[in-house]
């Protein structure tokens, strides 16, 4: 009995070579120094551009993005903690990294080293009244099944015989946390000065607000509970059983679900499960949720998606880890349906109401700003829809003709920096987004010749007009643009309603080069008559025998005359130089 057996030999190595996080002090410390070789690594690509052309260039900060990437990745999955979950989450959440950081980043989904045995055991005993996982359960498997950022997960058997899945925290994640969210703001403060129109301090208070939700495993169970409830009466789905008695804030214990990960195609075909008929379905499921439920599983990786087949050979869904969820709020909804109603009608100041509502305007925008900004590509979306038919499937706009490039923020005299402060992307539509990313990832995985839209269409049209039929509500709004154009043409309208507000302006073509040119012409002029005056008093004191004032009276002449010699010389050379100018300006 004391000589252990192969297979049990094993399972201890394994157990044995997990790691625990480093310490909060070293992983301040390598944080920053990762930080500090990244910004080295730009900096000095700064100077080596210089010594290559275009494509050089290019390609060789190519190679700085992977090798920068690679850091990063690395020292997160060695930092482990809330890195991991920012990793993660900026890999999709965010548009401002490069493409090879989003790549690397991805493969963090599920690539989190799991904790030594010893410290899960403590926090069951710590969150079980003292009680440890041979007196709670009738086995325990000490190997984790897999790890999160937060906790991992281990297999166990209840005292009445029930296969469970019991997620647990971390001790020391409170403390890291802490640590880690300090550590992050300090990032983030640093990368803004070298972004500072990215919105980088938007993501982080996103992040940290997502982030510490996920620690309470209580509020994961009631959105496990709630989903499930809302699912009822719905075939082909499936969610774990919550076991109260066993749970706690810090320690979730389910039912446990078997099945095979959604994006692991060849076991899938394997168990002839069909493909697009589980891909309609996920679609279908999340179609559910978003659009009919308003609260929604948020984190759809395929490690949180599981296949098998159902009792009748159907696909069943079933759906892993609540740690995020998120609600689509009545404002959102109403919200959407007012910017759709409001494009078609052709009315700026509805569209603008619905994105204040939704959250889209930022706080601290200048009103006069944001509005110029809606206004002008909602008159250019406006100039591009067509109705093709009385159904919103059918209502069409060319998305080429949209915002181009930084030609239609000169258009409007708006700098870049301007037109990155007036708005915001409030969280619930980043989950959502991030949702369907996921989602759209996944389904193409499953079933590339399967266009989702096709699914999704019809909820959107339900979630957008409520009981309204489709075509009556385009009639509406067709009507509403009908009344709108009879009563003022849009141009007119808005003069009026900014002349009520006191902004308007008059604007004169080339102003400052039309005053500068009207400067100079009055100084010519008046050259041209002192100098006409001097000749004339030159030759009268000549005629009467004054001939030195005469002569003194021509010098002063003759001086004038040289002045406005040089002055036409300069106005020449200026238009030409403006010319060039403004040549230039139109090629590129």
């Amino acid at each position: 009995m004391n000589k252990k057996s192969k297979a049990s030999k094993d399972k201890e190595a394994q157990i044995k070579r997990t790691n625990r996080p480093p310490g909060k002090y070293f992983r301040t410390i390598f944080a920053y120094w990762i930080l500090f070789r990244i910004l080295v690594s730009y900096t000095w690509f700064r100077v080596q551009a210089r010594f290559y052309g275009k494509s050089g260039a290019a390609n060789l900060l190519k190679r700085k993005h992977r090798r920068n990437a690679k850091r990063i990745r690395n020292g997160i999955t060695k930092l482990q903690g809330l890195f991991i979950k920012v990793g993660q989450l900026i890999s999709i959440l965010t548009n401002f990294l490069p493409e090879e950081f989003r790549q690397e980043l991805e493969g963090l989904q599920d690539q989190v080293p799991p904790h030594p045995y010893d410290d899960i055991e403590k926090r069951l005993r710590d969150e079980l009244d003292g009680t440890g996982p041979e007196e709670t359960f009738r086995d325990f498997d000490k190997r984790a099944l897999a790890a999160a950022s937060i906790g991992q997960v281990h297999a166990a058997t209840t005292l009445t015989g029930e296969k469970v899945a019991v997620k647990i925290q971390y001790p020391e994640i409170e403390t890291l946390m802490r640590a880690d969210i300090r550590i992050l703001r300090r990032i983030f403060n640093v990368l803004e000065r070298w972004m500072p129109d990215q919105g980088l301090s938007d993501v982080y208070m996103e992040i940290r607000t997502m982030v510490v939700a996920e620690l309470d495993f209580e509020k994961e169970a009631q959105s496990i509970t709630t989903i499930a409830k809302n699912f009822h009466g719905r075939p082909g789905f499936a969610f774990p059983k919550v076991f109260s008695d066993l749970s706690t804030k810090r320690v979730l214990t389910t039912s446990f679900e078997e099945g095979i990960k959604a994006s692991n195609i060849i076991e899938i075909d394997k168990a002839n499960i069909p493909r697009r008929e589980l891909a309609e379905k996920i679609i279908y499921g999340y179609c559910e949720q978003i659009f009919k439920d308003g609260f929604y599983h948020a984190d759809p990786h395929p490690g949180n998606i599981l296949a098998r087949l159902s009792k009748d050979g159907s696909p069943e869904v079933v759906f892993l880890d609540f740690g995020a969820t998120a609600r689509v709020s009545d404002a959102m909804r109403k919200g959407m349906a007012e910017i759709v109603q409001g494009g078609i009608a052709s009315d700026t100041q509805r569209v603008l109401r619905a994105l204040r509502a939704m959250g889209f305007i930022a706080k601290t925008a200048d009103p006069d700003v944001y509005e110029k900004i809606v206004e002008f590509f909602h008159q250019r979306f406006h100039d591009e829809i067509r109705v093709e038919s009385l159904s919103l499937k059918d209502i069409r706009f060319d998305p080429s003709k949209g915002f181009e490039n930084l030609a239609d923020l000169r258009q409007m005299d708006i700098s870049f920096s301007e037109f990155t402060k007036q708005f915001h992307v409030p969280k619930e539509w980043i989950l959502l987004e991030r949702t369907f990313l996921l989602l759209m990832g996944l389904c193409t995985e499953l079933a590339p010749d399967l266009n989702p839209l096709d699914i999704i269409q019809p909820y959107v049209e339900k979630f957008l007009l409520g009981d309204r039929d489709p075509a009556t509500f385009v009639m509406n709004a067709a009507k509403e643009l009908l009344f709108s154009a009879i009563s003022l043409p849009g141009e007119i309208r808005r003069a009026m309603g900014s002349l009520q507000k006191g902004n308007m302006e008059v604007r004169f073509s080339n102003l400052d080069y039309n005053v500068d040119t009207l400067y100079r012409l009055g100084h010519q002029l008046i050259y041209t008559l002192l100098g006409v005056f001097s000749g004339g008093l030159s030759l009268a004191l000549w005629d009467r025998g004054h001939h030195d004032l005469g002569i003194t009276s021509g010098a002063v002449s003759g001086f004038f005359l040289f002045v406005l010699m040089g002055s036409m010389w300069r106005e020449r050379r200026r238009r030409r130089r403006i010319r060039r100018k403004n040549l230039k300006n139109n090629h590129f």
